[in-house]
């Protein structure tokens, strides 16, 4: 089992790659930088299907256990993921 800051590391890459891909695209660590625990994650789009493939893949590069995935997952997605679904 991997260690908590093991996976909060890869928490990180994760948000790397979402915020690279969101609308519109940002560096993860100067936003985090900037605007720290403010919910500076609603002015950034990708769809809920983009963020659990990339969540999926970077858990699978790291090969991860279904619980640590899980883990993983609860943290991103609960977390300063971009917003999934477009407002109506």
């Amino acid at each position: 089992m991997k260690s908590d800051e093991k996976l909060w590391k890869i928490c990180i890459e994760i948000y790397r790659a979402l915020y690279e891909d969101a609308i519109p695209s940002a560096d993860f660590d100067q936003v985090w930088e900037a605007y720290g625990a403010e919910p500076f994650y609603q002015n950034y789009y990708l769809d809920n299907t983009k963020q659990e493939k990339i969540i999926n893949d970077i858990c699978k590069k790291y090969r991860l256990t279904k619980q640590e995935t899980s883990r993983v997952q609860t943290t991103v997605l609960l977390g300063a993921s971009p917003i999934g679904h477009k407002k109506d």
